[in-house]
């Protein structure tokens, strides 16, 4: 079972001039590998010492809780490889909303859109997560994103 949230537009990314933009590879590679990923916290320091790096390194690469580690095959995992840095397959990340992000940048259109998912739950926190990720690289997401659940009141409109 489950719930069904649909979600319908887009936001534009713009540069800090104010023009219509790509997201640099880097962080266009982080949003795609966010949505293709189950996200699951992770102790840093068993992550750093698997990946051959200092704890700090790591941190500033992915994180407190290792929430922007993306693995090199999640293709073809999903990101689901139980590693032993993994605290709980079940648990996001604090500050991430929940396991998986149904949104992602589409790099042709120079967007964020909506994967088109079965079930979508946390998307406006998923939404607000990934602005604030584009706003920290200096980038600014314009336009709005309609969403329509299974019960006929739950439908909103955000609009940046």
């Amino acid at each position: 079972m489950g719930y069904n949230t649909v979600w319908v537009g887009c936001y534009e990314v713009y540069n800090k001039n104010g023009k219509r933009s790509r997201l640099p590879k880097k962080l266009a590679d982080l949003l795609v590998g966010l949505s293709g990923t189950r996200r699951m916290s992770r102790d840093t320091s068993i992550l750093a010492k698997r990946l051959n790096m200092s704890k700090e390194k790591c941190e500033r690469l992915y994180g407190c809780y290792g929430e922007l580690y993306i693995e090199k095959d999640y293709e073809t995992t999903l990101g689901q490889t139980e590693y032993p840095e993994i605290v709980n397959y079940n648990q996001p990340p604090p500050n991430q909303p929940s396991l998986w992000c149904d949104f992602t940048y589409n790099r042709k259109g120079k967007v964020i859109e909506w994967k088109e998912s079965e079930k979508t739950y946390d998307g406006l926190e998923w939404i607000r997560y990934i602005t604030n990720l584009v706003q920290s690289h200096g980038y600014d997401l314009r336009g709005e994103m309609c969403w329509q659940g299974e019960e006929e009141d739950d439908n909103g409109i955000l609009s940046m």
